[in-house]
């Protein structure tokens, strides 16, 4: 490996390393740190158990919301949705720039058979409706808000974000795949990738996009995003009251808002020191204190963190995600013959088959040094991520399998 190769991983984790400094300046700029000692020992935790029960209850509607976004012939179950879901929640907690996103794509396509492309559109989709959704509870809660000096930027950022969803409607509505297959065409000239693929992979992500072309489906899943916000606002705010009993249920709103467009910035693993800024953000504007105001941001932290590395780790152990010498794909679901729901069979490598080679007969009439037939050569193995992989640009991808 070149030394440009060697360095290119550092780099372009550059931003997130970058974004996850500056983070962990604002959090603890003017903190005292008996301060924060004394606030957590002070504090009072008999909320926190109602407080998982709301967490629970939004990550329903998160599954709820995620099956919706498929079309009706490609939907996944509601076990294998909320395993890969519940594996993203946990590596996006170890991995940096939330790439457990990436490997939720891959468990599901393991555990569900659906288009990774498709899966992929989802997730897009999900992320404009969190951050619409978000916006519209901001509105809508500011007359009760503080005053906040950021109200004029997110009011450009609630009209972006809706010029565009608006665009890509009525892109789809009148050119239907087309606009994406041009925009994915130039990936045909990679030696792996042919037209059929990149044709393939564009009728997935078309399909993957059907809450912005359904009014009904969009209706339905924007309603379901507004109401695990909702949910999630007031599980905040039930682990803020331990803290100040006189917050009232907006600012759990404040700091859902907060966190959330935080989340939508490169970050370390679960967005360390760039979470605790943003609740530090929202509370000061309450006028509680610094110091009060980042022991809270660490406990909320913790609650948003540690419930999905324990599911996470859960399912990944039940379902034969950990072992010696496996790798992402295998922690990310494949799982052997009859393992799962009876649709994905693992990889075969070259390497652990122990056919013998039967050599052909021959016959009087064969020619001594003749070209013999060639065996079918062993499948390439699939352990790798690349751009036909993850956006499943192969023929007849978009099927579901059976």
């Amino acid at each position: 490996m070149s030394s440009r190769g060697r360095w290119r991983p550092a780099v372009s984790l550059l931003p997130a390393l970058l974004v996850t400094a500056g983070g962990i300046y604002f959090a603890l700029r003017g903190i005292e740190l008996d301060a924060v000692g004394d606030s957590l020992a002070s504090s009072d935790y008999s909320t926190m158990p109602p407080a998982l029960l709301l967490l629970g209850l939004a990550v329903y509607l998160r599954v709820v919301r995620w099956r919706l976004l498929f079309s009706a012939s490609t939907r996944p179950a509601f076990r294998p949705a909320t395993e890969a879901l519940l594996i993203g929640h946990f590596f996006n907690n170890v991995l940096p720039v939330r790439a457990g996103e990436i490997i939720r794509i891959v468990s599901l396509h393991a555990r569900a058979g659906t288009s990774r492309a498709e899966t992929l559109a989802t997730i897009v989709v999900e992320r404009a409706f969190d951050v619409l959704a978000l916006l519209v509870l901001f509105f809508a809660t500011l007359p009760w808000l503080p005053h906040v000096s950021w109200v004029r930027g997110a009011a450009v950022l609630a009209i972006g974000l809706s010029i565009a969803l608006a665009a890509t409607v009525l892109a789809l509505a009148r050119y239907g795949v087309r606009p994406v297959r041009f925009f994915l065409l130039p990936l045909a000239r990679l030696p792996f990738v042919s037209v059929a693929r990149v044709e393939s992979g564009a009728d997935s992500l078309v399909r993957g996009v059907a809450a912005l072309r359904d009014a009904r489906m969009g209706v339905a899943t924007f309603s379901l995003t507004l109401a695990s916000w909702l949910v999630f606002s007031a599980s905040f705010w039930l682990v803020l009251i331990g803290f100040d009993r006189d917050l009232p249920l907006s600012a759990g709103v404040l700091v859902a808002f907060a966190t959330g467009l935080a989340l939508a910035l490169p970050s370390g693993p679960a967005a360390l020191g760039v979470f605790e800024a943003a609740v530090v953000l929202a509370l000061t504007a309450y006028g509680v204190p610094r110091s009060e105001a980042l022991s809270a941001a660490l406990v909320i932290h913790a609650f948003s963190v540690v419930p999905f590395l324990v599911a996470g780790a859960v399912v990944l152990v039940a379902r034969g995600g950990i072992g010696p010498g496996l790798g992402v794909w295998r922690l990310a679901g494949n799982r052997p013959e009859g393992e799962a729901e009876g649709r994905v069979q693992p990889v075969e490598r070259p390497e652990e088959r122990h056919e013998p080679v039967v050599e052909p007969k021959r016959t009087r009439g064969d020619v001594v040094g003749a070209e013999q037939p060639a065996r079918d050569e062993p499948a390439e193995s699939s352990d790798r991520i690349d751009v036909a992989n993850v956006l499943d640009l192969e023929p007849g991808s978009g099927e579901q399998r059976r």
